[in-house]
């Protein structure tokens, strides 16, 4: 995958008017990748939609922008919606051990998000093209986590167990 194949949607997303930005890493601080899923929303939610959510009133944290650095759409599409030296709040939780005030999950994790509760034929080929386009991006080859494996959530999914072994 070259990096013409990821839509470059960077800077073209709702911000939380106001809200620090997220702390910045090095590409080599990356030690995994982390799989989200948008749970109970339709498979078409964009990601545009989704950092409208993040950057709202109602979202459960008060996220500078979108908590993740790629999202892959219904129909495998990838973009790119952050940097991935972009810290984002995606798999910490209070308590957690910190590097710099952030958790360790967020800092060493690059967090890939799906559209819908269970990912698509496509969303799966889109999940594998952007594990390895992060891995050519941190010149390393990196485990994959869903959100559940680092956290207590259903998180990417109750099915996460029967298509993790695809990406």
């Amino acid at each position: 995958m070259t990096e013409a194949a990821i839509v470059d949607r960077r800077g073209t997303l709702p911000t939380r008017a106001g809200a620090e930005p997220y702390q910045r890493r090095k590409l080599s601080d990356i030690a995994y990748i982390v799989v989200h899923h948008t749970d109970v929303t339709p498979t078409r939610f964009t990601a545009r939609q989704v950092a409208e959510y993040h950057v709202s009133a109602g979202a459960h944290l008060p996220f500078p922008s979108i908590a993740y650095q790629l999202y892959v759409e219904a129909d495998g599409t990838v973009e790119q919606v952050a940097d991935l030296e972009e810290v984002s709040w995606h798999a910490g939780q209070a308590g957690d051990d910190t590097i710099a005030g952030v958790s360790v999950k967020n800092w060493r994790g690059a967090a890939i998000c799906f559209a819908g509760n269970e990912p698509t034929e496509a969303q799966i080929a889109g999940i594998r093209e952007a594990c390895r386009w992060i891995e050519e991006q941190t010149d390393k080859a990196l485990p994959r986590y869903g959100h559940k494996d680092l956290s207590a959530t259903e998180c990417p999914g109750v099915t996460w167990e029967k298509w993790r072994h695809r990406i």
